[in-house]
């Protein structure tokens, strides 16, 4: 599949500041430099702290569902259409992602569609279903992805770079 032109141009945007503080005897070793580029790199992608406390304002606010329905199926189906209908919307993200300034985008930056945020919300169950390694691996990942943003292919990214970006990479 090709790549277009904005997530070229947001990739090169972002390879620029990760790389920018290099000396000239470092441009070998493909590791960026820790103290500039870690701090650029959690200003882009969500870590694993930020999005645990999004997960507890969302279960908060879902768990007055559970106090009021008793119905296991309509219930899920409920949880479920408001992660994906949430995620998938022009806010791109539940009430706790929207609290702590995150939005769900695509490799693209874009709005994700509501089947692939319904999967993502289906692989959630994948991610913990393996004692939780699926969001352990957040912390082992460069763009703190998840195991269900891996399948899915999608990134947790902070509301304000992704849209100062997208003013710059629009075609």
């Amino acid at each position: 599949m090709e790549k277009s032109k904005r997530l070229i141009e947001w990739q090169k945007l972002y390879n620029e500041v990760r790389y920018s503080n290099r000396n000239d005897s470092q441009h070998s070793d493909l590791t960026p430099l820790k103290h500039q580029s870690e701090q650029n790199e959690e200003e882009t992608f969500i870590g694993f702290q930020k999005r645990l406390f999004a997960f507890c304002i969302d279960s908060l606010i879902l768990s007055i569902l559970v106090l009021e329905i008793a119905n296991f199926y309509l219930l899920f189906l409920l949880i479920s259409l408001y992660y994906a209908g949430m995620t998938a919307s022009p806010l791109r993200g539940t009430l706790g992602k929207m609290s702590i300034g995150a939005v769900v985008v695509d490799g693209d930056g874009n709005q994700i569609t509501f089947i692939r945020s319904l999967l993502r919300f289906y692989a959630y169950f994948i991610s913990s279903a393996l004692c939780f390694l699926g969001y352990v691996m957040i912390f082992f990942d460069f763009q703190h992805k998840s195991l269900h943003d891996f399948l899915c292919k999608t990134y947790v990214v902070n509301r304000d770079v992704i849209d100062s970006n997208s003013s710059e990479l629009v075609e």
